[in-house]
């Protein structure tokens, strides 16, 4: 059940147990698996599946044990769930078939999830709902290396934390950040880039978001009305933040900005 969550063209048959002596005489206990591949009966499957694929087969039965054993436990028994950089030699798809295993299957544990590997871990912090941490190394005082833990707040959380401690400039680039993060997420892959398939700036990806949703035969012009709001403030606040000038960026633009930003994620 859980191997199907990753892919759906090969399934567990059967599990088989052989025992056989040692070069020292002692008893080794062996454990192998029927697979069925498209219909095709593979006995020597780590011959023949990709790396991704047996690492879907080793995830899907490693949960399987865990949920086997702790649904013999009691109710009141801790249930956690580590799981360290699991990810590795599995693609996007399956990464995210994954999250939708632990909501399905684990939501009873405590789990922790721990990755070195930046996108990920912010494609994770958006889809669940997880308290989320980022470790870095730290020096102490005598010389030698500390790990240093501090909270890993969204883009929008980090700008107005900035617009408090009154670091408007920063706040403003941060902003413009996560526009770009809400319109990469809104536009289409082939939205995202110029005939000459080169990354848009966000002049670019407001003016597609115009395009993108004046195209639909359901126009949702709240949607409209914010990218307007939004390519405004791009030449006013947005871009003079990220570069060197000497204009003021005040609270109350930032303040605007934020609204605009929450209304388009609410719409989108």
């Amino acid at each position: 059940m859980y191997l199907n969550k990753f892919n759906k063209k090969f399934y567990i048959k059967e599990f088989f147990f052989d025992k056989e002596f040692t070069e020292d005489g002692k008893v080794e206990f062996i454990v192998n698996v029927k697979i069925d591949f498209m219909n095709n009966d593979l006995n020597t499957y780590h011959r023949f599946l990709n790396e991704a694929k047996l690492s879907a087969l080793a995830i899907a039965i490693h949960f399987a044990i865990i949920r086997n054993v702790s649904d013999k436990l009691e109710n009141n028994s801790l249930k956690l769930l580590i799981l360290d950089d699991l990810f590795i030699s599995l693609d996007m798809s399956n990464r995210l078939s994954l999250i939708t295993l632990l909501k399905e299957y684990f939501s009873d544990f405590q789990i922790f999830f721990f990755t070195h590997d930046k996108a990920l871990f912010e494609i994770f912090k958006d889809k669940m709902s997880w308290r989320a941490y980022e470790i870095y190394v730290d020096e102490s005082d005598e010389g030698y290396e500390i790990p240093f833990l501090k909270k890993s707040n969204t883009l929008l959380e980090q700008a107005k934390l900035q617009k408090y401690k009154k670091n408007y400039d920063c706040s403003a680039n941060l902003l413009r950040q996560y526009t770009e993060k809400l319109l990469c997420k809104f536009l289409p892959t082939d939205r995202l880039v110029n005939r000459n398939c080169k990354q848009l700036d966000l002049n670019g990806l407001l003016q597609n978001g115009v395009r993108f949703e004046n195209e639909k035969d359901d126009t949702n012009q709240n949607i409209i009305a914010v990218l307007e709001e939004l390519k405004t403030y791009r030449s006013i606040v947005l871009n003079p933040a990220s570069h060197y000038h000497d204009i003021n960026v005040y609270r109350r633009e930032l303040e605007d900005i934020i609204l605009s930003l929450n209304k388009l994620e609410y719409e989108l």
